[in-house]
């Protein structure tokens, strides 16, 4: 009955708020299903409880189609164990794993760039990128498999190259080095397209530019709207845009030109233009300083921004519609996260590294960061990179399913007929 009712309910609901019928309808009908469950779990008899637990099995079969893993009954748990640690008593401003070779990129707080080696556990090269300037490196991503780009506190840019033709990091050798002046203050930000020869970059002077990287880092386009800092910039995972956040308390989308636009005005700049659409303004004194985003499905989307104060909110995204999946918190700001299939990872300068539901977002395990605060994550198959405060932790993810304990259950029962004097 409860079933029944609770998910008719839902699709008025949904019918109702949108005109028609959502493709995400059995994911809100799942969230009501999932809560009515685990307020009557406990006071089922086991009779009841096989019962209850067909109808999560069916449910789960039908929000699978969704590409949503649920566990009704059972539950999943995330767990982190940290095998190697750098403790170089500078802060790690951002980690990128190699896209190949089991080698991390990192940004230190001195001014140097780290290649480190996982599978050896130690520094294979140490770069000093603007030799003599100790800006900070907040920004740095591989560009291809034998090269990386990166930016500094000074507003300028480097490019670094290497030849790699073994994943021994020990005979890779450097190259190349390019320095420009991308930006009238500290680059905070930058994004490499994985087929175009883009690179995006963007900080405190609230402007971003697009690179052609094949035209030795040819300025194309400038991006203007934002009125503050811009902290975090991503190619968007199904249109030919991009989406940045900013401490203006905005998250802008932006589109690019054509594919056949871009390669007819590579010669030239191109005008700049105001942003396309802003998904929505952040009110009240929450600059947006993190940004993820992923595919939940064919034209279905999700944004995760983490924001001043330790909320991160989940919108979810459908062609031009957009809606507030939720929100999660820390106890202090965030600056890193992470999406993988089966979990949201989260994590700011609380020390703590936590797991959310990708749909149901409620909470699936954390742990302590002995290193302080958390500034970049970064995640390759179930190995896991997290820059710190004061250094680098690299560990493996654990996926553990904790089934319903009919004892425990029934437990929690008895105490609470004690609480209620017998009353449920």
């Amino acid at each position: 009955f409860f079933f029944v009712t609770m998910t008719n309910h839902a699709n008025a609901i949904d019918e109702d708020m949108n005109g028609k019928h959502s493709e995400e309808t059995r994911l809100d009908d799942s969230l009501i299903v999932r809560d009515v469950l685990g307020l009557i779990l406990p006071f089922l008899n086991p009779t009841e409880l096989l019962v209850a637990e067909r109808v999560s099995m069916l449910w789960r079969e039908v929000t699978l189609q969704t590409n949503c893993w649920l566990s009704l009954v059972g539950s999943l748990k995330v767990k982190v164990k940290f095998k190697q640690s750098l403790r170089s008593g500078l802060r790690v401003n951002c980690v990128e794993y190699h896209p190949t070779h089991p080698v991390l990129l990192c940004g230190l707080h001195d001014g140097w760039v780290y290649l480190y080696n996982c599978t050896l556990g130690e520094i294979s090269h140490r770069i000093e990128v603007d030799p003599g300037s100790l800006e900070p490196v907040r920004a740095a991503r591989f560009l291809g498999q034998q090269a990386f780009v990166g930016g500094t506190d000074s507003g300028v840019m480097f490019w670094v190259s290497f030849r790699a033709e073994s994943s021994d990091t020990a005979t890779w050798k450097l190259q190349t080095r390019k320095l420009w002046s991308a930006h009238d203050s500290g680059v905070l930000c930058i994004e490499v397209h994985t087929t175009l020869p883009m690179v995006l970059s963007a900080g405190n002077d609230s402007i971003i530019r697009w690179w052609d990287y094949s035209q030795n880092f040819r300025l194309v386009k400038q991006f203007q709207g934002h009125h503050a800092p811009v902290n975090a910039i991503l190619f968007h995972p199904l249109k030919k845009a991009m989406i940045s956040a900013s401490s203006d308390h905005s998250v802008r989308l932006w589109e690019f030109p054509s594919t056949a636009a871009i390669h007819q005005n590579l010669t030239t700049n191109l005008e700049c233009t105001e942003p396309l659409e802003s998904l929505y303004v952040l009110q009240q004194s929450a600059p947006a300083v993190a940004l993820s985003a992923s595919v939940v499905k064919e034209h279905i989307w999700q944004v995760i921004v983490g924001l001043e104060g330790g909320q991160c909110a989940i919108w979810r995204m459908h062609e031009d519609q957009h809606r507030l999946l939720g929100t999660v918190r820390h106890s202090d700001n965030v600056h890193a996260l992470l999406i993988a299939e089966l979990f949201i990872a989260t994590a700011g300068e609380d020390c703590k590294l936590r797991f959310w539901h990708p749909n149901l977002l409620h909470s699936l395990g954390s742990c302590d960061i002995r290193y302080g605060g958390v500034w970049s994550l970064a995640m390759r198959d179930t190995q896991v990179a997290a820059g710190c405060s004061e250094g680098l932790l690299v560990g493996d993810v654990a996926l553990h399913n904790v089934e319903f304990d009919v004892p425990t259950a029934k437990k929690q029962l008895f105490k609470a007929k004690r609480r209620t004097g017998g009353r449920r």
